[in-house]
């Protein structure tokens, strides 16, 4: 049960991520791409974008990873595009591919979410140790995603620490107060 509402939240913060994601990238796009000296037509690294988004979307995965393989060709490898190829793996249930692209990128210490992403690969690889000090270190950087606190509750509570797992929990729940799955886990948890 609590599987499924991992994965039930985990499906629902994919979504609101990015959204988000595509916001900013889009704010950053111009200006990232000027400072790093691009060459590469702007117009067409928007419009490939939109496309990787749309195919995300569409789980259409290997229209997704064309479109980001083309990207990098275009944007020398750039973090934010690498993380698109990292949901490409995620998609695919690659997890040892996430997990080896994440550790680069979380070297980078750019954004919480490539912390939440190793998690998911070391997760689902039942690394739960490591996956936990992926979450929390994601953490240290972002307080204010929901996510990041689900997930780490849910490893603490496959680890069997339930008190640890119900703080996690309780802490989304303040930052997502209208999560009504989440709410109904907290308050099985408090029983």
């Amino acid at each position: 049960k609590s599987h499924d509402l991992y994965k039930e939240l985990q499906a629902e913060e994919r979504a609101k991520v990015r959204a988000r994601e595509m916001e900013r990238e889009e704010l950053e796009d111009e200006s990232d791409m000027e400072g790093k000296g691009r060459v590469a037509n702007e117009a067409h690294i928007k419009a490939l974008l939109r496309k990787v988004e749309y195919h995300f979307d569409h789980n259409e995965v290997d229209e997704a990873e064309a479109c980001v393989k083309e990207l990098l060709s275009l944007t020398g490898n750039d973090p934010h595009i690498q993380h698109q190829m990292g949901i490409v793996y995620i998609k695919r249930a690659d997890w040892v591919a996430a997990e080896r692209l994440y550790r680069e990128l979380t070297k980078l210490k750019l954004d919480a979410k490539h912390f939440v992403n190793l998690g998911e690969a070391l997760l689902m690889q039942e690394k739960l140790e490591q996956a936990l000090d992926a979450y929390l270190y994601g953490l240290e950087m972002n307080r204010e995603y929901a996510g990041n606190f689900m997930q780490a509750g849910y490893v603490y509570e496959l680890l069997g620490q339930t008190k640890e797992a119900k703080e996690m929990y309780e802490k989304a729940l303040e930052i997502e107060p209208e999560n009504g799955e989440l709410r109904t886990h907290v308050l099985q948890m408090r029983a």
